[in-house]
C-alpha cells in the first residue's frame, strides 16, 4: 500500500494541472486509481488454467508446466493485492473508511 501511495504521490505532485482542469487532489488520484482499476486484468481462473496446461504437451505435471502454473498464481495474488488496494484508496477518499 505504501508503493501505490508514494507512486500516487509522484504522479499527482503537479496538482497545477488537476487545478486548472478543475480537480480536487483527492478527485484526481480517485480518477487514476479508476483508471487503473480499469486497466487491471481479470485474474486466471483455476481450473480454466488447469485445462489449459493439460493440453500443453507434457501435461499438467510436466516440470515447466508447473513453474507456468506456479507464476500463475504468484500473478494471481499479485493482481488481487494491487485491486484491492485501489479499491481501498478510493474507498479512503471518499471518507468511507480510515487510511492507515
Amino acid at each position: 500500500m505504501k508503493e501505490i501511495m508514494s507512486v500516487i504521490q509522484v504522479a499527482t505532485q503537479g496538482s497545477r494541472l488537476a487545478g486548472m482542469l478543475g480537480l480536487t487532489r483527492e478527485a484526481s488520484i480517485d480518477a487514476l486509481a479508476k483508471s487503473y482499476l480499469e486497466k487491471l486484468p481479470l485474474i486466471f481462473e483455476p481450473e480454466v488454467t488447469r485445462k489449459a496446461l493439460n493440453k500443453l504437451q507434457g501435461g499438467f505435471m510436466s516440470p515447466l508446466n508447473v513453474h507456468l502454473r506456479q507464476e500463475i498464481e504468484r500473478l494471481n495474488k499479485l493482481l488481487l493485492l494491487v485491486k484491492d488496494a485501489l479499491e481501498t484508496l478510493r474507498l479512503a477518499l471518499a471518507g468511507s473508511i480510515a487510511l492507515g
